[in-house]
C-alpha cells in the first residue's frame, strides 16, 4: 500500500508488481473519524482482504495527523515506514538545500530515475513548488508559493465581496463577471507563473530543462494550451512504490501496535 499525506488529503493506492491497481482519496477532515471505515470499504470493493496487505510506506506533510494514521495501521497488522530524508540519501540523492520537506525530495528523486537527466518538478497542490534537480541527480533546491486552492480561498477569506469559486476555465480571460475573473485571474495567472517561473530556473541552469508537472491542480493547469511540462499526476506514487522495492527500506510493525 502506498499512501500520500498532503495538506488537503490522503491519497491511498494499491501497489503490486510494479502497478498501482487503485487509489482511493481522503480529505484530511475526515481521517480522524472515517479512516478505517473507507479504508476496509474501499478494500471490499476491490475484492481484498485487509489481511492480504503486508506492508505501506508513506510520505507526510501533515505530522499531526500520523499518529490517528499508525493507530489504524496497527489494529490492521500493517507494518509500516515513513520515508524522510535519510531514505532519500541513502537512495543515493544528495540534498543541496536545508529544510526540505521528505515530499519533495521524493518526487524530485523520483523524476530523476525515470529521466536520469536534469528536470524541475512542478508540485502544483495546496502549496505551489518548483524543485531543481541537477546533472548528477542531486537536489539542488527550488521555490514554494501558495497554490491555485490556496489562493482562491485567500481571497473569500480576506474580502468582503468575494468568495470561493469553481476553478473552472473561463471561455476567456476578461471576466464579465466577478466569478469568471476570479477564474481568470487565478488560472490564466498560474498559469502564466509556472511558465515564467520555470524559464527562470531553466536558465539558470543554461538552457533547456525537462519539466515534470504534478499534484493535484496538475491537470487543471495542463488544459491551458500552454506547454507548461510532462504531466505525471502519479510521480509521489511512483516515488514511493520504487522507494519501497529498495533492499534498505525496512518495514517495521507500528509503534502503536498492541
Amino acid at each position: 500500500m502506498l499512501l500520500d499525506l498532503g495538506n488537503s488529503q490522503a491519497h491511498f493506492a494499491l501497489s503490486d508488481h510494479g502497478q498501482i491497481l487503485g487509489e482511493l482519496r481522503i480529505n484530511k477532515a475526515d481521517l480522524q473519524l472515517t479512516l478505517a471505515f473507507q479504508l476496509t470499504n474501499w478494500l471490499k470493493a476491490q475484492e481484498i482482504s485487509p489481511k492480504e496487505i503486508r506492508s505501506i510506506i508513506y510520505v507526510s506533510v501533515v505530522p499531526s495527523l500520523e499518529p490517528v494514521l499508525e493507530v489504524a495501521f496497527a489494529k490492521l497488522n500493517w507494518s509500516l515506514v515513513k520515508i524522510d530524508k535519510a531514505h532519500m540519501e541513502r537512495a543515493g540523492m544528495e540534498v543541496q538545500a536545508e529544510g526540505v520537506g521528505a515530499d519533495r525530495l521524493l518526487t524530485a528523486w523520483a523524476g530523476w530515475q525515470i529521466y536520469h537527466q536534469p528536470l524541475l518538478v512542478i508540485d502544483i497542490g495546496t502549496a505551489l513548488t518548483f524543485d531543481l534537480v541537477g546533472s548528477h541527480g542531486e537536489f539542488l533546491g527550488g521555490a514554494i508559493l501558495p497554490g491555485p486552492g490556496l489562493a482562491n480561498q485567500a481571497l473569500a477569506w480576506g474580502t468582503e465581496g468575494l468568495k470561493v469559486v469553481p476553478l473552472d476555465w473561463p471561455d476567456e480571460i476578461i471576466g464579465k463577471n466577478t466569478t469568471h475573473a476570479v477564474q481568470s485571474g487565478i488560472l490564466f495567472g498560474y498559469t502564466s507563473m509556472v511558465k515564467a517561473m520555470s524559464e527562470k530556473f531553466a536558465a539558470q541552469m543554461g538552457g533547456q530543462l525537462l519539466r515534470l508537472l504534478t499534484g493535484g491542480w496538475a491537470g487543471t493547469l495542463s488544459r491551458s494550451g500552454q506547454d507548461l511540462g510532462k504531466l505525471h499526476p502519479r510521480l509521489t506514487l511512483e516515488g514511493l512504490q520504487m522507494m519501497g522495492a529498495r533492499p534498505e527500506v525496512n518495514f517495521q510493525p507500528s509503534k502503536y501496535h498492541g
